[in-house]
């Protein structure tokens, strides 16, 4: 019995002797692999800057297609259709479409009040596809400009690059919107194809929808203003009439983000808040909101320059 408990004792010696030394090869091989993973050195440093960069690197061309012409596939420009006709519509990108949908809309208004015979909507509608055609133009122009130039925020003359192109942007999208303002073709063209009767029809219809229209953004602003200072009726008709007769040239078949920017709408309010004679609004309310509606006003001024470049006002009214 002794002898067969002491060979049971031997066994599982050799068994844990065994055990342990296939622990210590792994832990060896184990190491070996953690020191050849030092070995291999510190990451590629020139890599990881050259990664940095591309990150701050942006590529003009399309930031140029979302900026102005809204994300299109790149077809710019206006074709000739393969009948000789009207233009390729299909070809346009969207910013370009928008436009002729203001322009389609214009040019129904004038039908609608005016009684256009077939000679008179030929030639309309000849100016107006002028009109956007020179704009295409001009847009490849730009685009050409930047195809294929991308700029590197990390560097300053990147940075220069980039404020340029912004103006660039800024100038393509006020080309845009006003693209059928009083210097257009399709302006001059309306001018001397209606008669003195169309064109009297005409001037009284636009005449009526631009106040309206004021009326209206008046109306919404008044709100704020009321807010502000705690008018009371007197107060509040004052300032509505004042900011009534200051009537701007606004556009009434502008584009349909004119339409929906509310900010945009209550700075030109306040804007030409800033036009009235100040004698006169400040005999409207007390001292303390004097203070307030001066404030209100110097937003307006600041913001002109903003104001101009959406497109919200005619460069002339009719």
């Amino acid at each position: 019995m002794m002898r067969a408990r002491n060979r049971w004792l031997e066994a599982a010696a050799g068994r844990t002797a065994w055990l342990l030394a296939a622990c210590a090869v792994a832990g060896a091989v184990v190491r070996a692999d953690d020191d050849h993973a030092v070995e291999a050195g510190p990451p590629d440093l020139r890599a990881i800057q050259q990664q940095q960069q591309e990150q701050n690197r942006v590529d003009l061309g399309k930031a140029l297609e979302a900026s102005v012409f809204e994300g299109t596939n790149g077809r710019g420009g206006l074709r000739p259709s393969p009948t000789g006709g009207d233009t390729d519509q299909a070809a346009e990108p969207a910013a370009l479409a928008a436009a002729r949908q203001v322009a389609e809309r214009r040019l129904a208004r004038v039908e609608e009040v005016c009684g256009l015979s077939e000679q008179q909507g030929r030639k309309l509608r000849l100016a107006m596809e002028s009109d956007i055609r020179r704009l295409a133009e001009e847009l490849d122009a730009m685009r050409r400009t930047y195809a294929g130039e991308s700029v590197n925020f990390s560097q300053p003359a990147g940075q220069r690059k980039w404020q340029e192109f912004q103006q660039d942007v800024q100038r393509c999208r006020q080309r845009i919107r006003n693209l059928f303002n009083a210097d257009s073709l399709y302006a001059k063209v309306l001018s001397t194809t209606l008669d003195a009767a169309q064109l009297a029809t005409f001037t009284a219809d636009m005449r009526e929808r631009r106040s309206f229209r004021w009326k209206a953004l008046v109306v919404a602003a008044m709100q704020k203003i009321d807010n502000s200072l705690g008018l009371d009726q007197k107060q509040y008709d004052a300032i509505e009439g004042l900011l009534l007769a200051k009537e701007p040239p606004l556009r009434v078949d502008g584009m349909p983000s004119d339409r929906e920017d509310s900010h945009v709408q209550q700075m030109l309010v306040f804007m030409m808040l800033s036009e009235i004679d100040g004698a006169a609004l400040r005999s409207a309310v007390s001292p303390r909101q004097w203070a307030t509606l001066a404030t209100l006003t110097n937003q307006g001024k600041a913001m002109r320059s903003f104001i101009e470049a959406q497109g919200v006002l005619e460069k002339s009214a009719p």
